[in-house]
């Protein structure tokens, strides 16, 4: 495995909103730690490989929440069929996608990930995304393309983007979910409970966004926004005085609360709330549908 840098820094860019891990780890220490080392490290307490109550109330609350409300956005900008998750996991947005009618695909470069999802019958293909854009047959296979917690981890995102576009259809919208990291919300949490910055996972991320900074880089990469979302502020409960970052077992019972919230919401006031959340730069994840200029 190639040896990650010493003494990392996370530094701003020159796009506002935008920070950046210095010095970047090298491509092939982080190729495997994806490919096998992160993965491996995820598996045996991954819920979503698991029986329990709580494993099938968590899979329900994907189901019926975050991807419902992707597939009801999707809708509403006309997307079409055919749609490609990269970085894809397990696939289980692919899963949903498939039953809501969609022609869904995922790549990831977990094989064992991918082996766990055909199982499930999803359709996973194991690959990094440079070999698989890079080959002509998949130029324009894709009217929807889903980058869900992706652009966080990658060296150089604005290449990604570019073979994006390789991918996309004429007119077709990418969907990006990253990290609202370092929003004022965020930091004002950091303050309550007097913690540095548990959000910054190294080398797991290499790049930190607020809301405003995913904008400001899609518009720098010439993609225009058709729509800005969020998911719940979890911070939230930090200014409550539930401080989870020191607590796994409250995290836990935070997100369970979490869960039977947005479910009790219902989906046309969920998407109300986290579309209003968006407007003010909140929000844990900040998601935004997109298309090339």
């Amino acid at each position: 495995m190639g040896a990650a840098p010493p003494d990392f820094q996370v530094q701003a860019t020159g796009i506002p909103g935008v920070r950046r891990l210095e010095p970047v780890p090298d491509q092939a220490y982080l190729h495997e730690y994806y490919a096998s080392t992160y993965y491996e490290a995820l598996a045996p307490g991954d819920r979503r490989l698991n029986a329990d109550p709580d494993a099938v109330e968590e899979m329900r609350w994907m189901r019926e929440s975050p991807h419902a409300d992707v597939i009801a956005t999707l809708r509403e900008l006309g997307a079409g069929s055919r749609t490609l998750d990269i970085g894809c996991g397990l696939g289980e947005l692919v899963g949903s996608l498939t039953d809501a009618g969609f022609e869904a695909r995922g790549l990831d470069p977990s094989t064992m990930a991918v082996e766990h999802g055909r199982a499930l019958g999803r359709n996973l293909i194991a690959s990094d995304l440079e070999p698989f854009a890079d080959d002509l047959a998949n130029h324009g296979c894709a009217d929807v393309i889903i980058l869900s917690n992706v652009l966080e981890h990658i060296p150089h995102p604005a290449e990604v983007l570019k073979r994006l576009r390789r991918l996309l259809a004429p007119g077709g919208i990418v969907m990006i979910r990253v990290p609202n990291d370092f929003s004022a919300l965020q930091e004002k949490a950091r303050a309550a409970v007097d913690q540095k910055p548990w959000w910054v996972a190294i080398p797991d991320h290499v790049n930190y966004f607020t809301a405003e900074g995913l904008e400001n880089f899609l518009a720098a990469e010439s993609f225009e926004v058709l729509r800005r979302t969020a998911d719940f502020p979890l911070e939230l409960f930090l200014l409550m005085g539930e401080d989870y970052t020191r607590d796994p077992a409250l995290g836990k019972s935070c997100h369970q609360r979490r869960r039977r919230l947005e479910l009790a919401m219902g989906q046309e006031l969920r998407m109300k709330f986290n579309q209003a959340m968006a407007a003010i730069g909140m929000g844990r994840n900040t998601i935004v549908f997109a298309r090339p200029r």
